[in-house]
């Protein structure tokens, strides 16, 4: 006999649960590591033009990936790019400057 239930890691070759079992199994750990990730990444809302969103969609489906996974990757790779940008991160100075400054001034 076989086991089944929860838990069981026994499988009968051929049978066409198997391949249902494991795809349950799967998603049932990728909802797992998602909700873990939920915990420590902050969840927000980004208003796209229509026509955007419409090319990110085919993008992501041609790359084999999510929009918002897109959307990560894009702004990840953009951010990146500005830390290696001298008049970037010479006008981030500036404005840190600017903004302590501005909040060590004495109360009046």
């Amino acid at each position: 006999m076989v086991p089944s239930g929860p838990g069981s890691t026994a499988r009968n070759a051929g049978d066409p649960h198997d391949a249902e079992q494991a795809d349950a199994e799967q998603l049932w750990s990728e909802f797992e590591r998602v909700s873990g990730l939920l915990s420590v990444m902050d969840i927000r809302a980004v208003r796209l033009p229509e026509e955007l969103a419409d090319e990110a969609g085919a993008v992501a489906r041609v790359k084999g990936t999510s929009v918002n996974a897109l959307i990560i990757e894009s702004l990840a790779a953009e951010i990146e790019r500005l830390h290696s940008d001298d008049d970037y991160t010479t006008r981030a100075r500036m404005l840190l400057d600017r903004d302590r400054e501005i909040i060590d001034r004495p109360a009046k």
